[in-house]
């Protein structure tokens, strides 16, 4: 109520608990810049949905079954792009300023 409200309101990751900050990534990583703030709580699994999630919410299918089996779970995700046919170009700014905040993220952290 009140406190999605104000999460809404001030959208940023870093006000939510890990779980929910990955959920929050994961809905808004087409449309707004992150910061290391706003993943500080990832660990190594997390940052690897989170930075395939950017991938998967433009429908790119995934050779890993883990990924297949953790994206299948949301109505949004329809796999339709074969991982051999994806592009870099077919994301916007946010998601390639997302994506790269997340591998210096995973690099820095030693997930990498």
């Amino acid at each position: 109520s009140y406190y999605k409200d104000f999460v809404s309101a001030n959208a940023s990751a870093s006000y939510l608990p890990s779980a929910d900050a990955l959920q929050y990534f994961i809905a808004h990583c087409d449309t707004e810049y992150f910061t290391e703030a706003d993943i500080q709580t990832f660990d190594a699994d997390m940052c690897r949905i989170a930075r395939n999630s950017i991938y998967a919410r433009l429908g790119r299918k995934f050779d890993s079954q883990d990924l297949t089996l953790y994206f299948e779970q949301y109505d949004w995700y329809i796999p339709v792009i074969d991982p051999e046919d994806f592009s870099d170009e077919m994301l916007n700014q946010y998601q390639v300023a997302n994506r790269d905040l997340i591998v210096a993220f995973e690099t820095k952290k030693g997930y990498r």
